[in-house]
């Protein structure tokens, strides 16, 4: 630990909203409008410590503050609750405050506060760095509303123990993404019933579509560049990631790379992915070649294309018009006799059976010799000029049986459930497959993926009544999985932080997708996170 320097009291510019400033190694912090101080907290490194692993959760001071007003709790204010409704879409009315263990959230005119109205917006925080990378992002999620006083929100960086972040100058950003926002409703199955039975104009009239932070988050900054994080963590940082840590992963983005904080993911490209890994066959040398089967929406049919074209590098795929499936076979000359190479990879887009909650093709217990047989694969297989040539076909992929590996991932195609309907469609699946004499194949060789991030200021503003399908609502549905994962054994990976942290989609208004091709770099990494799961390491 670094020795302590003596705090200096330094004044920032008058600024038209509050603005605070944190330092370290010794740790002040200064709140001021225009050159007033609400209130001022001077804290050693600890403090530090409290906002990066929200050891202290007390906004106690604040709330001292606010007891010595006159009137006291008087609600908004005594504000027209109309206008209200009115200016808390507007960025400019709301602004940051820095305590000594957290960030608070809070509307600039302290005097509307407590207010029933101002406590269900939904802010996105992160740290930002633009002094050596203006793209450097660490999403810390979404400020917590303050049950005691409506319209206060906090927030903490919420590391976990064994993570540590870069030592460097961070700004605290937030971007409010919903003026007014519904809790989950925790006895109906959709989002849709919902919002059919409920008032929503004002709910329509809540959604921000914008993607700059409200003012004052820019004079917010957290300085790093003396403070050591616990030399463990550090030492834990640099090695690879286990399967626990995969299921939980905090990303960060700095200039074009991806990583997590708590652990590593190599890079890997085709140079690495010559050879299977041994451990494929449940850890046993594989006897006959092997197949992936990909089982997801439109994010995994990218995530698929960016795979087999930028790390493996296949081009004999047959591809029909999207959703229909895609099949690639590889082609590894001058391997001799050697068997267990992985060497078709084949994507099916997930939907359900009618009437059923079980993913189409994903457990069905079908050999690739069977799937091929059915439709939609069978129409999109080359036709063969030969009955010879057909024969070699079907005589490369015959000893190919179960996959060697499946990854599901629900995605956007159930996004319309609420946290209790998909806890029931995995009971089903799992007690389902449990039924069957597969249940001892599937469970070792099967990997639920988790639903990535969406950007929601580029969501179009006709979709502006799907309040469901936003950041805080996909976590909710990703937890569900990760808990029904952890009940059953089945693994699951945590690819939701890679576009949060990247916080960059396709095109303008695709809240959805990442870019493909050699800027691809979210599909990238997480395409390197399936091969890392797969047990290819870098070969050098």
């Amino acid at each position: 630990m670094p020795a302590k320097k003596p705090a200096t009291l330094q004044w920032l510019p008058a600024f038209r909203v509050i603005a605070g400033v944190l330092v370290s190694s010794a740790v002040c912090i200064y709140i001021g409008s225009y050159g007033r101080n609400l209130f001022t907290i001077k804290t050693a490194e600890a403090g530090l410590e409290n906002f990066l692993y929200g050891k202290n959760l007390s906004i106690y001071p604040f709330l001292t503050a606010l007891s010595n007003r006159k009137p006291r709790n008087l609600q908004c204010g005594g504000m027209d609750p109309q206008q209200i409704v009115m200016e808390r879409n507007n960025q400019d009315f709301w602004v940051l405050d820095s305590m000594q263990n957290m960030v608070i959230i809070r509307p600039a005119e302290i005097n509307l506060v407590p207010c029933d109205a101002l406590g269900h917006a939904k802010f996105s925080v992160g740290l930002v760095h633009d002094a050596e990378d203006s793209i450097f992002h660490y999403p810390l999620g979404y400020a917590v509303p303050n049950e005691t006083v409506p319209g206060v929100y906090h927030i903490h960086a919420n590391l976990k123990p064994e993570e540590c972040l870069p030592s460097r100058k961070y700004r605290v950003s937030a971007k409010l993404e919903y003026a007014f926002t519904f809790e989950t409703p925790k006895d109906r199955p959709e989002f849709f019933g919902f919002l059919k039975g409920s008032d929503i104009a004002e709910q329509q009239l809540s959604f921000i579509n914008e993607s700059t932070p409200f003012a004052g988050s820019d004079n917010t900054v957290l300085d790093m560049t003396s403070f050591s994080c616990p030399l463990s963590n550090q030492v834990k940082r640099t090695k690879p990631c286990t399967s626990t840590q995969l299921e939980e992963l905090t990303v960060y983005r700095s200039k074009v790379s991806l990583d997590p904080v708590q652990c590593t993911i190599p890079q890997l490209w085709p140079k690495d992915l010559t050879k299977s890994p041994s451990t494929l066959c449940n850890g046993k040398k594989c006897a006959v070649d092997q197949w992936i089967h990909f089982v997801g929406d439109s994010n995994t049919h990218y995530l698929f294309n960016q795979l087999v074209d930028a790390k493996f590098g296949i081009k004999n795929c047959y591809r029909g018009w999207y959703p229909a499936p895609v099949i690639c076979f590889r082609d590894l000359p001058n391997r001799g006799y050697r068997r267990g190479d992985i060497t078709i990879l084949v994507y099916t887009n997930w939907y359900m059976f009618e009437n059923s909650t079980q993913p189409r093709n994903a457990f069905e217990g079908l050999k690739l010799t069977d799937l091929f047989e059915i439709e939609p694969y069978k129409s999109i297989l080359p036709s063969f000029k030969s009955k010879k040539e057909g024969a070699a076909f079907w005589g490369k992929i015959k000893d190919l049986g179960l996959p060697a590996k499946t990854f599901v991932s629900m995605g956007s195609h159930y996004d319309h459930q609420t946290p209790v309907a998909l806890e029931k469609v995995m009971e089903s699946i799992f007690e389902r497959l449990n039924a069957t004499d597969r249940w001892n194949i599937y469970k070792p060789s099967t990997v639920f993926v988790a639903e990535t991030a969406v950007l929601t200021s580029q969501i179009p503003l006709r979709f502006r009544t799907l309040l469901h399908q936003n950041n805080a609502r996909i976590a909710e549905r990703n937890r569900v999985i990760l808990k029904s994962c952890r009940k059953y054994g089945f693994k699951f990976i945590d690819i939701y932080g890679f576009g949060r942290a990247w916080n960059e989609w396709k095109r303008l208004g695709d809240a959805l997708h990442f870019k493909l091709g050699k800027e691809g770099y979210v599909y990238n990494r997480v395409a390197d996170t399936y091969l890392y799961e797969l047990g290819f390491r870098p070969s050098n």
